[in-house]
């Protein structure tokens, strides 16, 4: 099948009308370890040499690597990424995600993004599809529409073909800014979590979905004194919710702790998760034990919050102990 994939491929780049420059970009084909080699226009060749600048100031691991980049008298010969696993948008749709890894995968976006804005940079193109996924870490990616606030003194491109981002580019009819990045992020956070789906189906949210529906109120938001920047929702509660903190109470009675993350029973210096009646025994060492959620140690002391709902079996899956 790869094979008539190929040769379908050589079949249009060389049927097709060959009214462009010189310039030639690889394209990654997803899933697949080759490049494909396609031929660009004027009108793109822009954005390409845009992206390459960009990508020389950037450092993140969070960021889409550029393998190998060849530019020539301003013509594109070769422009080489990581090939990666699929994007959000695949994700979504293909239901890949549970509610932690979902907000693990929040985590890293708005952590990226945030250094971007930290750095005068407005991506000016966060859509799901530029949003990739690979083994279990985000890349961002397509910076040919960036700018630099500092920088930039004119509009950058027309219009969008996704429909719901926002742009004051389009809608305004002004420069990029940073808030154009975290209104795209709030429809992003609505899409991630499904949040239209779910108000029509349960008589109440669940904690992570209400936080969810909170950064996408204070990020959607035309008032600039009302919109939170990245940098303070990543204090948003929903990371907090998942997040755990648990002291082993070592030189006290042997005793049950009641967590947001559940029920678990001190016995000597070891201590047993209670769940649907049956003891989990979990090696613990005398002092603290912290518990995570895709080894992401950001951890705070235990709050025990009203009104949640855990599903045990998943939690189980992303338990991990350091």
């Amino acid at each position: 099948m790869n094979h008539f994939y190929f040769i379908f491929l050589l079949y249009k780049i060389f049927t097709t009308n060959r009214n462009y420059s010189v310039g030639f970009i690889y394209e990654i084909s997803q899933n697949r370890d080759f490049f494909v080699k396609k031929p660009i226009n004027e009108y793109s060749k822009k954005y390409l040499l845009n992206e390459k600048c960009v990508y020389e100031t950037l450092n993140h691991p969070y960021i889409l690597g550029m393998r190998s980049s060849n530019f020539e008298m301003n013509e594109v010969s070769d422009l080489q990424f990581e090939i990666y696993d699929f994007d959000l948008k695949v994700g979504i749709d293909c239901k890949c995600f549970n509610d932690f890894e979902k907000i693990a995968i929040l985590r890293m976006l708005l952590d990226v993004v945030n250094y971007l804005h930290a750095n005068k940079l407005v991506h000016n193109n966060l859509v799901l599809e530029n949003i990739l996924i690979k083994g279990k870490q985000l890349k961002l990616s397509n910076f040919a529409f960036s700018a630099f606030t500092d920088q930039t003194k004119e509009r950058i491109y027309e219009n969008l073909d996704t429909i719901g981002f926002y742009h004051n580019e389009i809608v305004f009819n002004s420069k990029p800014e940073i808030s154009d990045d975290i209104r795209n992020l709030g429809c992003i956070i609505e899409e991630l979590f499904q949040l239209n789906n779910y108000t029509s189906e349960e008589k109440e949210k669940s904690f992570t979905l209400k936080e969810a529906q909170k950064l996408v109120n204070k990020m959607k938001n035309y008032d600039l004194s009302e919109m939170i920047s990245v940098e303070m929702a990543l204090k948003s509660k929903i990371f907090r919710f998942h997040y755990g903190f648990i002291r082993c109470f070592c030189g006290f009675p042997d005793k049950k702790i009641i967590t947001h993350t559940g029920i678990y029973e001190k016995c000597g210096n070891s201590l047993s998760k209670i769940f649907l009646n049956k003891r989990i025994d979990i090696k613990a060492e005398p002092k603290n034990i912290v518990v995570t959620i895709n080894g992401i140690s950001n951890c705070l002391l235990d709050l025990i919050y009203d009104d949640l709902s855990i599903v045990e079996e998943t939690y189980n899956k992303f338990f991990l102990l350091y």
